[in-house]
């Protein structure tokens, strides 16, 4: 009996060790086909993608771009496009998708902004900068910021830029391209919006205690007068994973994407957004509270994952 359950361990160690073999023998060949294609990739010097309404768009260099932040110039003849892994920012006509020109960032581009003609480029990481540009991206000026400038919004001769990782909104004064002040904010800002006197910077993630009654992520209101933050707009209980923030026209609503993390419910099923959903929060400017949120994820369909948000001129479509 036990010479016959030696033999049957025997077997089993066999066809295991086999398993084994041919598992790392795929996983080798895996990874020689993927080191031969990403060589074969890395030989292309310019890569061109097919528009779906029929135009082709070149780019040089390649293959990887990683496009992380578009903006139009104010006369809509423009599309910029900022890109993470090839570090450049793209200008292209609108009326015919051609490429007219590019700047060389030398750090992944985080986000930009279009105001008065001019762009402005969040760059980089720890120590990322703030890099002003002209409608032709030739480099006016630029300055140091904290970790990760993800955000600007300009007024007058005020650049207001959000630090994802720094917590903070630095001050910018466009004139002498130095910053004057860098304002402490709630948790990873993610998107400001400039409404009258106010910056209003998205945060990411809550600052609450894990077994808090309520935990939601704020929105830190500034006073660009003072420049510093007056007011703090919590959103619904489990609102995380903030994306974006975008006003209404008339000033008067401010509406914010992210995720609701369902945790107080016990995880039985993940389906029909039980344990995780998304939705955008809309907020009354003068009372600086959220009047209710909307969820957009469909049932049949999945989930929305909101980012950008844009608003039609009239108010009456996001």
């Amino acid at each position: 009996m036990k010479q016959n359950e030696g033999k049957l361990s025997l077997k089993r160690a066999l066809f295991t060790g086999t398993l084994l073999t041919l598992g790392l023998g795929v996983l080798l060949a895996g990874l020689i086909a993927c080191n031969k294609n990403d060589k074969d990739q890395t030989t292309t010097t310019t890569t061109t993608k097919e528009d779906v309404s029929g135009p082709t768009v070149t780019v040089p260099g390649g293959p990887y771009y990683s496009p992380s932040a578009v903006a139009v110039s104010e006369d809509g003849k423009w599309l910029f496009v900022g890109g993470t892994t090839d570090e450049k920012i793209y200008k292209y006509s609108t009326a015919d998708n051609s490429l007219d020109s590019y700047y060389d960032a030398k750090a992944p581009v985080n986000g930009l902004t279009v105001s008065g003609g001019k762009l402005y480029a969040t760059v980089g990481k720890l120590g990322g900068k703030l890099v002003v540009l002209s409608s032709d991206l030739k480099e006016e000026g630029s300055v140091v910021l904290g970790h990760t400038p993800i955000d600007t919004v300009v007024k007058g001769n005020t650049a207001y830029v959000a630090n994802r990782f720094s917590c903070s909104v630095s001050v910018v004064d466009l004139s002498s391209m130095k910053e004057t002040k860098e304002i402490a904010v709630s948790r990873e800002p993610m998107a400001l919006e400039l409404v009258g006197d106010k910056v209003y910077a998205a945060c990411h993630l809550p600052e609450d205690n894990g077994v808090a009654e309520t935990i939601s992520t704020r929105i830190s209101v500034i006073d660009t007068a003072k420049n510093e933050v007056t007011g703090s707009i919590a959103l619904c209980n489990g609102a995380a994973n903030v994306k974006d923030i975008i006003a209404s026209p008339d000033g008067k609503t401010l509406y914010v994407s992210h995720s609701i993390a369902r945790y107080t419910y016990p995880t039985t099923q993940l389906d029909a957004g039980w344990v995780y959903t998304n939705g955008v929060s809309v907020i009354d400017v003068a009372k600086e509270k959220e009047s209710y949120a909307f969820l957009l994820d469909e049932l049949e369909y999945g989930a929305g994952n909101p980012w950008g948000m844009a608003i039609s001129e009239n108010g009456n479509t996001l």
